[in-house]
């Protein structure tokens, strides 16, 4: 709920001055402590709260109750009026022709921790603290509200993003990058080991999986069972086909050989004397040893230009050793194993590569391809306290040349390690050589089932792996153990994914080659691992039973076991696959197209054979869709409804879903169970990016998000019977033409925006224009200010001055609190605010000092943001605000929904019919169909009086949502009978109720358990005339 901390302290000060015993001085001075320290707690300006608490105080002790009221219900009175009077007075906006003008603070970012590991279309994975200071340590970085914003237009970098229309990731240019103070995060766990994790602000949306639909939930509206977008697999995007190693190569004091007629041609040619050559060193070097050395051909590497060096391969010296090496100028399938074997199971020194392993395939290849590369031949000794050997490459140019190039220290490797740069940056065929060697090195293959596990005391290193297996489509998971003291990280890669691993990474040792191979067959037998389930909930029976097919029939032709899926909610990508294929065959069943042909009057025997018609025809009447005579066979009522039903679904919902489902088959995300949630302190600083188009990227292998007022706000109008436009009026803010275009479309408005044009006020013009006779609200949305930015205050002067707007609005972020008093100050003077939106105020605890602070700008509140959806965006009445949050409900509100929902029902009516005691099934269904139409549940119980509201706070809404959904599904294969009259539903009704809407004998018991308390609590509320009468007195539907 909105503000939900000070409404429950708010709400407990209500309930001990109704429940007292006597009202004195003493209790009236506990409840404006209470008072006091509730509003303090909200982030309510001090001297407001002061002010305030004498107000109340001096009111409840010194006024007589009026006649008639009690002196609890005064006292209570008097509370709601002061804390009214702080909000100011209601305004509504002209339901008429005009234009909007929308300016803003900068609010607080959706951000993700510094150290998160995202992934970039390079090939590279880093963390997003060493992303923006790569950045920050070349371009300019300028002061955005709390923090320094990089634009990145001109550079290259991409990220892979969450495409939410197809599930796919596409690789998407990155046009900034923020650094903003610290706050406090949340950490979300999900369900792919116990280590497995992501760190961001409380606002930043997810994609969530919910009932067959992707949805976005804000990370503090998470739920332990949401499913979260989780990318499967990410394509790359190489800068080079082969990547260079000279540059790395360079960094070294290092000799290089070459013909000594092909070395004698470059000095003279480029330096004309060996005595010049020697002054270009950038190592200090003795002439004479420089001399000698250049006549063997053997030159200091810097002195040669890129073109100059051997196209393959090098034969290098380090300054002052005595060896030289062979080594590869491009990072090649061997370099890159072998990288894998030092990884996995080496280390080095200031002299020696050493490889330490117990088996003798391993043995062979380390030796071979160290010969083939570096022209050594690795002594090979017997270790003293274990059963493994160790292969030694003594060779100080080849430690240093390893140790520069690709960063792995000296000595023990440890918990810092991680995978260079360079190795990132290759092709998918290269790092598969480097990947099947560590894993041959560090990896275990089970033999019984489908699992490779991967251990090592370096998290940030296997966090990179599990990133760099999605290019290969390979799911893993992360954990954390600890052995002897020792904290080590596990990789654990199952189902399915094991066996893609064995095709595309596979093994060079043999007794690993043959588990792997093996599991392919296991395979057929043990299915799809858990991680490869798509919970699409009940949208699995509705588009079946919609499009008319029966479990049997899709078990025999696409999917077997289906019956099973269904139940559970849950479905294996293949089998969906399966699914989709079999509905774009058959997208109508023989239900529908026999009760299409009883409707028509046609003989199914015409199309049906005999074993098909009896069984569907027994079932028919069964559920009471047919009346079955020997004369003929005729729809009932309930028969015709569901029909009509089906029918409908099949030209409206029926693409969407079908769609929805074929995507999710081919989607390039998994769904992961959120495991755990919890708030984490606050860093110093926090990083976002904004990427073009999608707005997306993946942080610690989880799809994140990165939504303006003017889409909400033309939603409102829209709905009032208005043609609203929006036009993009933020010229500077990344990303903000694209968002708002999104959203323009999402909501189903015109839009016009330029991003080419950089003047602001040519942008508004144009589009004011361009709007002026097809729309009857033209929303101008513009950039996003501080108080100290002069230039942009000009702007929104200039904007101003050029439009003449009838509205000036200011949204602000509610999680900035008292803060915004000032800044909304600085936006009054320049354009005499008219009202004010304020926005997230269901996910912050500052809201009471956001709600303060706009009441000493002396502007309306017009609309609050509630959450992230065009319909979580209301109209402001302080009155129902403050009724609401000191649990009195707001009935007024509620009506607006309900007849909103029913398309302009007389609101009287709906009112006198919710408080009847007297309703049927019939009543319930089309509440229930209401209330679908009215938001979520747990919106819908804020607005419920306090004994509604009270009764129902301990209730799981979302779980509560489906079943009300099952409910009606139930009902729906009720007879008309049995909808007029539950109480003759018994034993038997209950089976045939049960077999038809496809659900337990239970359910139907809960249904009708519910509609009797249902009725039992609207009966008890029907009957308290005194109570009946005040509120539709207060509703104006009565005297």
């Amino acid at each position: 709920m909105v503000l939900d901390d000070l409404g429950k302290s708010l709400k407990g000060t209500i309930e001990k001055i109704a429940t007292a015993v006597t009202i004195d001085k003493k209790l009236i001075k506990e409840v404006v402590r209470d008072i006091q320290r509730a509003l303090l707690q909200s982030d309510v300006n001090v001297k407001l709260v002061l002010n305030l608490s004498k107000k109340i105080e001096k009111r409840a002790l010194e006024e007589k109750p009026p006649a008639g009221m009690s002196g609890r219900e005064h006292v209570i009175r008097i509370v709601y009026d002061e804390l009214v009077k702080i909000l100011g007075d209601a305004r509504e906006l002209p339901v008429k022709k005009q234009v909007i003008m929308l300016t803003g603070l900068y609010g607080q970012g959706k951000c993700v921790h510094g150290d998160s590991i995202i992934p970039l279309a390079s090939g590279e994975v880093d963390s997003a603290k060493s992303i923006y200071d790569h950045f920050a340590s070349t371009l300019e970085e300028k002061s955005v509200g709390d923090g320094t914003i990089i634009d990145l237009e001109n550079e290259t970098i991409k990220f892979p993003s969450f495409n939410h229309d197809t599930l796919k990731i596409e690789n998407k240019k990155v046009t900034h990058a923020w650094k903003l103070k610290g706050k406090q995060l949340y950490e979300i766990f999900i369900d792919a080991g116990n280590d497995y994790s992501v760190r961001v602000t409380p606002e930043h949306p997810f994609f969530i999986l919910r009932n067959g639909m992707v949805i976005q939930a804000r990370a503090d509206q998470l739920q332990t069972d949401d499913y979260v977008a989780v990318p499967r697999e990410y394509k790359t995007e190489p800068k080079e086909e082969q990547v260079d190693l000279l540059p790395f190569i360079r960094q070294n004091n290092i000799d290089i050989f070459l013909d000594k007629d092909i070395a004698k041609q470059i000095i003279s040619s480029k330096y004309n004397t060996i005595k010049n050559a020697v002054s270009h060193l950038n190592h200090s070097r003795n002439y004479n040893k420089c001399t000698l050395a250049f006549k063997k051909g053997k030159i200091p590497l810097c002195l040669l230009d890129d073109s100059e060096c051997p196209e393959y391969s090098l034969k290098l010296q380090s300054f002052r050793t005595m060896k030289s090496v062979i080594f590869p100028r491009y990072l090649t399938n061997d370099l890159a194993e072998f990288l894998g074997y030092i990884i996995g199971d080496g280390h080095i020194t200031n002299g020696t590569v050493e490889i330490s392993n117990a088996d003798e395939e391993l043995i062979k290849q380390i030796t071979k391809i160290s010969q083939k590369l570096f022209g050594i031949n690795p002594t090979i000794t017997k270790d003293k306290r274990s059963k493994a050997k160790r292969i030694l490459l003594s060779s100080k140019t080849l430690a240093g040349l390893i140790h520069t190039i690709f960063n792995i220290p000296y000595g023990r490797k440890g918990r810092s390690l991680s995978l260079p740069n360079n190795l990132l940056l290759t092709s998918d065929e290269v790092l598969r050589h480097f990947i099947r060697a560590y894993v041959d090195c560090d990896g275990y293959v089970t033999k019984n089932y489908r699992n490779i596990a991967i251990s090592s005391e370096s998290k940030t290193l296997l966090n990179q792996i599990n990133l760099l297996l999605r290019r290969y489509h390979i799911f893993s998971t992360l954990s954390k153990k600890q052995v002897n003291g020792v904290h080590y990280s596990k990789l654990c890669i199952e189902g399915r994914y094991a066996e893609s691993f064995s095709r595309q990474i596979g093994s060079r040792l043999s007794r690993k080659k043959n588990r792997l191979t093996s599991f392919t067959q296991m395979g057929k037998k043990q299915g799809c691992g858990k991680h490869d389930m798509i919970p699409i909930g009940s949208a699995l029976k509705e588009v079946r039973e919609s499009l008319g097919h029966s479990i049997g029939n899709i078990q025999q032709k696409a999917v077997n076991s289906y019956g099973i899926y269904e139940k559970k909610g849950q479905i294996s990508r293949e089998s969906l696959s399966n699914l989709s294929t079999f509905y774009e065959t058959y997208p109508q069943g023989n239900f529908l197209t026999m009760l299409k042909q009883i409707k028509l009057g046609k003989n199914p025997h015409d199309t049906f054979n005999n074993g098909v018609v009896n069984a569907l025809v027994s079932y028919f009447d069964q559920q009471g869709l047919i009346k079955n005579t020997q004369a003929s066979i005729q729809l009932t009522s309930m028969g015709r409804k569901q029909l009509r039903q089906r029918v409908e679904y099949q030209k409206t919902a029926s693409k969407n879903t079908l769609e929805s489902i074929h995507n999710l088959s081919i989607s390039d995300v998994c769904w992961i169970k959120v495991r755990n949630i919890k708030t984490i302190d606050s860093p110093e600083y926090v990083y976002d990016f904004t990427v073009e188009d999608n707005h997306s990227f993946i942080a610690d292998g989880i799809v994140v998000h990165n939504t303006t007022s003017a889409g909400k706000l033309a939603t409102y109008f829209k709905k009032k019977g208005l043609r609203p436009s929006v036009v993009a009026g933020d010229v500077h803010r990344p990303a903000a033409y694209d968002q708002l275009k999104q959203i323009a479309e999402q909501v189903e408005v015109p839009f016009y925006g330029d991003k080419k044009e950089k003047s602001a006020v040519k942008v508004v013009k144009t589009g004011v224009e361009k709007f002026k006779r097809s729309a009857d609200v033209i929303i101008v949305d513009t950039s996003g200010r501080h108080k100290l930015e002069d230039d942009l205050i000009q702007e929104m002067k200039d904007i101003f001055h050029a439009t003449n707007p009838d509205e000036k609005l200011l949204v602000m972020d509610a999680a900035v609190g008292q803060q915004a008093g000032s800044q909304a100050k600085a936006f009054n003077d320049a354009v005499d605010i008219t009202g004010i939106i304020l926005t997230k105020l269901d996910g912050t605890a500052k809201g009471g000092g956001a709600l303060s602070a706009a009441a000493e700008v002396d502007a309306p509140i017009v609309f609050i943001g509630t959450g992230e959806h065009a319909t979580d965006f209301e109209r402001f009445d302080p009155a129902r605000f403050i009724s609401r949050l000191l649990g009195m409900g707001d009935i007024k509100t509620l009506l607006e929904k309900a007849e909103e929902s029913m398309k302009g029902k007389d609101a009287e009516k709906t009112a006198r019919r919710m408080m009847s005691g007297k309703f049927t099934l019939h009543d319930m269904y089309e509440q229930m169909d209401m209330l679908s139409g009215m938001g979520p549940l747990n919106k819908i119980s804020e607005l419920l009086p306090g004994g509604f509201s009270k009764k129902m706070k301990d209730v799981d809404m979302d779980d509560t949502q489906d079943r009300l959904q099952r409910f009606r599904i139930i009902m729906d294969s009720m007879t008309e009978e049995e909808m007029e009259n539950p109480n003759i539903v018994r034993a038997a009704r209950v089976r045939r109720i049960a077999r038809g809407a496809g659900v337990d004998n239970k359910d139907v018991k809960q249904l009708l358990k519910y509609y009797n308390m249902t009725k039992k609590m609207m009966k008890g509320f029907s009957s308290n005339r005194k109570m009946r009468k005040n509120l539709m007195k207060q509703l104006q539907f009565g005297k």
